[in-house]
Formats: C-alpha cells, structure tokens, sequence
C-alpha cells in the first residue's frame, strides 16, 4: 500500500511552470501525455568550429549577468508552488480523490514602450480573437483586468480560457492547431485541479473542493501563487483539508526588461499532501448507492458497519451528484439545480438526517425490559390488532390479532401491541437509558462535520420543556420508534453493531 501512495504523488507531481521550473521537473520525470500540448520543436543552432576551439571565457557570461541586474526595470518574483493535493482512497487503495495536471489557454504579454492602453487592448483582443477562431470558442476578459494586469503582473501569464484543463476537452484536430500559435503571446498555463474518478460514489462522505482565494490582481508580491489553490469545502476534504494541503514551494525567477525570463532557481519543492485512507469499500458502496437508486428513488440511506472494528464500510445516501461538477467550481445554475431538487441530493441523509427508528428502535425496547425485570424470555402478552391507552387507540400493523407471544416472536412479527405492553411495563427512563448505551442521543464521533446526535426523551427533558412527566401516551410511541425521538441511520447501525458484538459499544470509524 505505501508503495502505491509512493508511486502517485510522484506521478502527480509531473508538471509546474515549463519555463519556469525545469529543474523540479527533473526530479519527478513521469509525464502525462494527456495533459500537455507540446510546443513546436526548436532547430538547433549549429557552432562554428572556432567556437568549439574557442569557447567564450568565463569573464563574458559575467559581464552578461551583470548587465541584466543593473537594469531597472528587471525583476525578480518569488513565487509559490502550490503543493499536490494528497489523495483520498478507500480501504483497499481505490482512488476515490485525486489530483489532474491541467492546462488552461493564457496571454504573455510583451513589453511595451510606451505602454499604451491602445496598444495593451489590441494585443490581447488579437490573440484571444486568434485563440476563439481556432478553438470555436467565445472567450474574453473586461479591459479594466486585461489593463490592471498588464500594469502590475505583466511579467505573468493572464488565464482566459473559462474551462480549466483546456487541453483535454480538445480534439486531436483542434490541438495541432493550437500548437501552431502558441509562444507568440499564447501560453499554456499549468496547474493541478481536483478529479473525482468514482464521480459521485460517496459523494457525501468525500466531499469536494473550492479555490482559496481569486490569484491577486494588484502588485506581485513575494510569496504570490503560480496558480490558484484549493481547499476544502464539504466532506473529509474539508476534514482533513490541512492534512491534504501539503507544504507548497518556493522558486524565485528573474524577468529583463522586455519581460523575457532570465533565470530561475528552484528555494524550495513541493511536498505533497498526505493521503486519507478510510474505511469506505468501494465495491460494497457502490452496490449501496445503485440499489438506494433502484428501490428509494425519492430519498434514502444505507449504513454497514463491520461489527468486530466499527469499520463504516458503506455509507450511502441518495440521491447524491456528481462530485466532478464542482471542480474547479460549481456553476451557478447547476448549484441552484441541487440546492432546490425537492429530493436534497446535497443532504448526506446516511449522518446528518434524524428520523424516527421505528420498529428498528424495539431490539432496545426489548433489552430494556428484560434488564429491568419488567419482562422474561417466557413473559407472554397477546398481540391484539389494537389496544387503548387512557383515550387514545394504539394499533398494530395487523388488522387481525396473532395471539399470545414471547420476547423473541414479538421481535421475529415486529408485534406493536406486545412492544405497547412491554414498554409500559418498564418505563420512559429506562428505555431512554438503554437506548443512550446503544449509542443513540449522540453523535457517533466520525470525521464529519454536522453530524446529528438524535434525540432521546428522557422525564427531565419532558419535566422541562412540557412540565410533566412521561405519560403513557409517550412511553406507548417510543416503545415503537415513534413519538419525540431522533436517530440518524448511522446510529441505527451503530446500535445493532453493538447488539451483534453482546458487550461492547463499537466506535464508529471512517479513516
């Protein structure tokens, strides 16, 4: 397993700044033929054979760099290497987040003198002209960021290009001729952007990115990003966003006047995010989600839990989304889509939604009676199709009655009037504190913002907010799940882990 992670962050870490950071390139050499358009191979200079006889002296390339760090209007920019975002896999190292090396279409700008408004406008409406005739595309920027960049970034690349990893929604066609006009004030600007390859399995456990900040518009200053960063937003990538960041580098790079790079020196690479492992598998979550698609279209959740470790090996919800709609950024009117679909697909049901357990909540019911004595295994109450409680009816799922039943055939036919009688018998508190063991009442701890911990009613809470004590009525409605209480489908699972184990209480755990 270490060797895998090994292996992808350095193929992550394939590409930064061409011209800028060969050096660091050298270091991770693994490429990515997808993600690259290769500019026009460059004829070699042929040497005369004095020259080869008669190298230039050392004293000459001196002069040369004197000559550049006595112009004023050189610079020298120091610039941040954001760091690969590290990785999230499931339990078995199934890439469920990862990293995409992109490009996206930039202007160069070449210096000016003088630097007119005219002339700055001209130039880069021509080539972005260029670029959208080329690529049948209708890209612009607004004249006051085309103007403020040149005056104080102009020595960087302006992106203008709205789909970010341009290169990869090219076809072959449209990518021969983009090569054909790059390096004549067109530049492919790299950068890495989140890829989701499972798309939306999981969706509500991993989470999605955002960009930090907008890159500057004002004057460079030292420690400005290449390209702009991400962080996260939702899920374990909001976590574990510290985790995941990684320690950006550092390069410093020296412009002439004319804004041709000079020279550049690598202060500090890189270091990739560390990965997240969790307990997720991805096969058995799949299968979740498609069976959630196929029987609760309309809204549903599923929780498995490895008994023995508290492993949430699935945690679905449905209806999810597509967790690549979201990179780089979300477009308005498909975030208004998700946000007003009556069926919530942006709610992770599976943890932060609190419904009533209904029969599922009886396995505590039981357990609380035959800890409290109120009930034995051979206690026999006759399952009636309804029973009145004061002035209220309370009815089975039965029209019919089935007759006399023990603890275990009431659980086996989910009996509600042997459940009525038995929860009577042994009261609101007790079956209250049963149910906090089993884990209800709380959050079950995960990594997870947001979590609800249910609710559980207890006589203080209903001496409190109702200014009485449990009534029948109530003790009735929470020895079936129903009533004033709250539980999430993780804790639900949680409590039968518990059941399954017969002594412990297993801490629920997704990384």
């Amino acid at each position: 397993m270490r060797g895998f992670f090994m292996m992808t962050q350095r193929h992550l870490l394939r590409v930064f700044l061409p011209r800028a950071l060969a050096s660091l390139l050298a270091a991770f050499p693994l490429a990515d033929a997808g993600a690259q358009v290769a500019l026009k191979a460059q004829p070699v200079e042929e040497v005369p054979e004095a020259a080869m006889i008669n190298p230039p002296k050392k004293e000459e390339k001196k002069d040369l760099m004197a000559s550049w760090k006595t112009q004023s209007q050189a610079r020298t920019l120091t610039m941040s290497i954001p760091a690969p975002r590290g990785q999230i896999v499931d339990r078995n190292g199934v890439p469920l987040a990862q990293n995409r090396v992109v490009q996206a279409l930039a202007l160069n700008f070449p210096h000016f003198d003088p630097a007119t408004p005219e002339k700055i406008l001209t130039f880069a409406r021509a080539k972005m002209d260029l670029a959208n005739k080329l690529l049948g595309k209708n890209w612009g920027l607004p004249d006051d960021k085309l103007l403020q960049h040149y005056e104080h970034r102009r020595w960087l690349p302006l992106v203008f290009s709205i789909e970010e990893g341009l290169t990869m929604e090219l076809s072959a066609e449209q990518q021969d001729k983009l090569k054909t006009v790059l390096g004549d004030g067109l530049y492919l600007q790299p950068s890495y952007i989140r890829h989701y390859p499972k798309e939306g399995t999981a969706c509500h456990v991993i989470g999605y990115t955002g960009k930090t900040r907008p890159l500057p518009l004002g004057p460079i200053v030292d420690g400005d990003p290449m390209f702009e960063e991400m962080q996260g937003r939702e899920g374990l990538e909001d976590t574990f966003d510290k985790d995941l960041r990684g320690a950006p580098g550092l390069v410093n790079i020296i412009f002439s006047t004319d804004g041709k790079q000079l020279s550049e020196e690598v202060l500090r690479r890189p270091t990739p995010g560390n990965n997240v492992v969790t307990s997720i598998d991805y096969n058995y979550q799949n299968y979740a989600e498609q069976s959630l698609a196929e029987n609760a279209p309309n809204g549903g959740a599923m929780v498995i839990m490895d008994v023995r470790s508290g492993d949430i090996l699935v945690m679905a919800s449905n209806p999810g989304f597509n967790l690549n709609q979201f990179v780089p950024g979300i477009r308005k009117a498909d975030f208004a889509k998700l946000s007003e679909n009556k069926k919530l697909p942006l709610f992770p049901r599976a943890f932060r939604g609190g419904y009533p357990p209904a029969s599922t909540f009886k396995l505590s019911v039981a357990m609380a009676a035959l800890e409290s004595g109120a009930v034995s295994s051979r206690t026999s109450y006759d399952c009636a199709s309804a029973i009145e409680i004061g002035n209220t009816v309370f009815h089975n799922h039965m029209k019919e009655g089935e007759g006399p039943m023990n603890v275990i055939t009431a659980i086996k036919r989910s009996c509600n009037t042997w459940f009525y009688r038995a929860g009577l018998a042994t009261g609101g508190d007790a079956i209250a504190s049963m149910a906090m063991r089993l884990g209800y009442g709380e959050p079950t701890g995960i990594p997870l913002k947001a979590e609800t911990g249910g609710f559980i009613q207890t006589t203080a809470w209903t001496q409190q907010r109702l200014g009485h004590k449990f009534l029948p009525g109530d003790v009735a409605n929470m020895s079936i799940g129903q009533g004033r209480l709250l539980a999430s489908p993780l804790q639900v699972c949680q409590s039968m882990a518990a059941i399954a184990d017969g002594m412990n209480l297993p801490r629920a755990r997704l990384v």
